[in-house]
């Protein structure tokens, strides 16, 4: 685990994800989905008043997974796909009450990328 050091105390650098937000896009049903692989859910866990905290989950689970790009969808479910560069955006932009918070509701991506470490 990494720890950044302040004066007062120390934070978990990984409570502070660097990513990049892609947008909120349109998602299909069944054969003409765009992304295929859910590989967590933390839907059940949702909260509203707190959406940033289920894309931390998600973002730490597509870190520990090696997915550098990953959506949020259905208000907690972790999605992916091999060829999510290309497609992510095929459908369009989803209507701005479909993404609150950062977070995907039914059919809906809201996309991010890990944000590289810079080099030294």
């Amino acid at each position: 685990m990494k720890y950044v050091f302040t004066s007062h105390s120390f934070l978990f650098k990984e409570l502070l994800p660097k990513l990049d937000s892609l947008g909120c896009f349109v998602e299909k049903k069944r054969k003409f989905r765009l992304l295929n692989n859910k590989f967590g859910s933390f839907a059940s866990s949702y909260k509203a008043s707190d959406a940033h905290a289920t894309v931390v989950k998600c973002s730490h689970l597509a870190r520990d997974m090696d997915y550098e790009y990953f959506a949020v969808q259905n208000l907690g479910d972790c999605w992916t796909d091999t060829k999510i560069v290309e497609n992510f955006d095929k459908y369009g932009n989803a209507s701005p009450e479909k993404c609150v918070g950062g977070v995907g509701a039914s059919y809906t991506n809201f996309v991010y990328r890990w944000r590289p470490e810079p080099s030294v």
